[in-house]
């Protein structure tokens, strides 16, 4: 299964958390990328999103930016997620949302949690993507 655990803070997650918007509307919002915190912004004081989760052995974060999924269903991402290795999964995901018309920063990594006796060997995955 896949869940979001955290909320784009933007001007249009705004609106559809006050019920003004839907998710599909969002997508195609011309406001949709303004951004209401960023680090090395305009912003004085930042106020950023901090959540506490339980993993279990083998579970998997996914953080990636609206690049990816903006291309890709949670569907998408979950099968991939769990047909592939971290490495594989950054990179079908990175080039399906490119094949889908990916114009814009594509980023994610995945991260997956060891058990308490066996430590999760590190993943190392960088690909820079340019587009036109």
């Amino acid at each position: 299964q896949i869940k979001q655990v955290t909320k784009d803070q933007t001007y249009v997650q705004t609106l559809i958390d006050a019920g003004k918007l839907s998710q599909e509307e969002a997508f195609s919002h011309p406001d949709r990328n303004i951004i209401l915190q960023a680090i090395g912004g305009h912003h004085r004081q930042l106020s950023p999103a901090m959540h506490r989760i339980k993993l279990e052995p083998n579970d998997q974060i996914l953080l990636c930016s609206d690049g990816l999924y903006e291309y890709l269903t949670d569907v998408e991402i979950a099968k991939i997620l769990a047909e592939h290795t971290p490495t594989e999964a950054v990179e079908e995901m990175v080039n399906r949302a490119k094949a889908r018309g990916g114009h814009d920063n594509i980023t994610l990594i995945v991260l997956t949690a060891g058990s308490r006796t066996t430590p999760s060997q590190p993943l190392s995955f960088t690909q820079e993507i340019t587009t036109s």
